[in-house]
């Protein structure tokens, strides 16, 4: 593919322009270390300092031919994510048709140019521009630079970015299952949008034309949108802090948090939780703070789950207050899953290991979470999962040796003072306490094994602890290590809010 390369232009999608009108055929690419006239969607100018990728391609539109014009944008979008992702480890936010965000951030603008000619569409140029280095200010909404998402300044010159997104892109939009990964990155459904009224409605469904279909919060009513010309933002998209209510729904246990400030790392938030055969009138009494939180019917409750039957009462019962569920996609974020077979990670490990990622980012990581089960996550330094261990959770080993034995007690691990046993001795005196010390210091001495283990595979590395979860507070006096409660829904909020980014 012909590239033309230049420091400084008035617009890469003008100057191609005047090269299709020059007789120049497709493919080719024009590319510019900065636009003094940039353009964007609707008319709007796209400030384009030194800094950044710009660059404008040009290919015959009949090679996609299998797709509908109106899906061109999406396939774009999801083509500059998937760069993204492999260029840089992140996975960014598609905000219908094709706003590149990161942490509801502006952080790439995309123009899909054509006109018809004969009865068919011309050429297709397809313009986009990345900040990279400077994350310039952008109306109406905030920007954000890759180097800030890293947090340090991206070692690849920009020439060499500029190529490898104009050959990714030239390769990747005829592919037909290109629109297939448009969900990956895309807001989900049931998220909501806000216009400058304050006028909200919430995301339904994309169709087959690449349209989007919203619904009044208020009125209800259904409304198709076709075109960009419209002045809906996601509501995290804005400066403005609004709420944000997200569950973990477990085997044992609904977990809920109500952030007021979603975007403050500092934000305490509301925690609520219950447990799914707790009855009805319990259930809506705990729930009662959620209510009285002063948020607009149909609130949208963010929600993870790796519990069916949980799943549905919990839905039932937050729609008799006003919310509607809404399940989170299970999607890397920052964390490289390569080395596990994702598809079997359950999505309440997947936020964990995202959220201890984003709490001790560089740092070699084991994070144990003692719930019905206990797992052990493994996170190296890089950003790859390297992958994890299921335990029996305590509870479930005293239930068990009760079950399967003749004289062996029942031991409730609630009735008694967890935190106390495991200060204590570490041999058991009696039945009871050596069933406990046994329970508790088989998992314990299961996590300092295996941190052994790691320190040899990697010679010179550290490997820190962290606990979190039900019993995770036990656990973590016996590993002499941190416990930090709702660390999985902390990683439900960064899934919702595509990241976090410092101020």
């Amino acid at each position: 593919m012909k590239i033309f390369r230049f420091e400084t232009l008035d617009s890469t999608s003008s100057h191609a322009a005047r090269l299709v009108e020059g007789g120049e055929a497709p493919p080719f690419a024009v590319i510019s270390q900065q636009q003094t006239q940039g353009r964007g969607r609707s008319g709007k100018t796209w400030s384009s300092p030194e800094g950044g990728v710009y660059l404008t391609l040009v290919m015959d539109s009949q090679e996609l031919a299998h797709t509908k014009q109106g899906q061109w944008p999406l396939l774009a979008a999801t083509a500059v994510a998937l760069w993204l992702r492999r260029e840089f480890g992140f996975r960014a936010t598609i905000k219908w048709p094709n706003d590149i965000l990161y942490a509801g951030q502006k952080l790439a603008g995309i123009l899909c140019e054509s006109s018809v000619q004969g009865g068919t569409w011309g050429p297709l140029m397809l313009g986009v521009g990345i900040n990279i280095h400077e994350a310039p200010d952008v109306p109406e909404q905030r920007s954000i630079s890759v180097d800030k998402i890293l947090g340090h300044r991206t070692a690849t010159p920009l020439p060499m970015l500029a190529d490898s997104l104009a050959e990714h892109l030239r390769t990747a939009l005829p592919e037909p299952q290109l629109l297939q990964d448009f969900s990956s990155f895309t807001i989900e459904p049931g998220q909501l949008w806000v216009d400058g009224q304050n006028h909200l409605v919430r995301l339904q469904n994309f169709d087959a034309e690449g349209a989007l279909h919203v619904r009044d919060m208020q009125s209800h009513a259904d409304q198709v949108l076709t075109s960009v010309r419209h002045d809906y933002q996601w509501i995290y998209q804005q400066d403005k802090d609004w709420p944000l209510v997200v569950a973990d729904i477990g085997n044992t246990l609904t977990k809920l948090a109500l952030y007021k400030n979603p975007r403050d790392r500092n934000n305490q938030p509301l925690l609520l939780r219950f447990h799914p055969a707790d009855p009805r009138e319990t259930v809506l009494e705990i729930l009662k703070p959620l209510r009285e939180a002063g948020l607009p019917p149909g609130w949208p409750v963010h929600a993870i789950s790796v519990a069916d039957a949980a799943r549905e009462v919990a839905t039932k019962l937050l729609h008799e207050l006003g919310f509607q569920l809404v399940q989170v996609p299970k999607r890397p974020l920052r964390v490289r899953f390569e080395r596990y077979h994702f598809p079997d990670l359950g999505i309440d490990r997947a936020a964990m290991v995202e959220a201890a990622q984003e709490a001790l980012p560089g740092r070699n990581l084991i994070v144990v979470s003692a719930g019905t089960c206990v797992t052990i996550e493994v996170l190296h330094g890089d950003r790859h999962y390297l992958g994890g261990y299921v335990l029996p959770g305590l509870q479930m080993k005293l239930d068990a040796m009760h079950q399967r034995t003749a004289k062996l007690p029942l031991l409730k691990l609630s009735d008694l003072d967890g935190k106390k046993l495991a200060r204590g001795e570490l041999l058991g005196r009696d039945t009871r306490s050596a069933m406990l010390h046994g329970v508790l210091n088989e998992t314990s001495l299961a996590v300092m094994g295996l941190r052994k283990e790691l320190e040899q595979a990697w010679p010179g590395t550290q490997w820190e602890l962290i606990c979190t979860g039900g019993d995770g507070e036990i656990l973590s006096i016996l590993l002499d290590s941190p416990f930090v409660p709702g660390l999985i829904l902390q990683g439900v909020r960064l899934m919702v809010l595509g990241g976090w980014t410092e101020p």
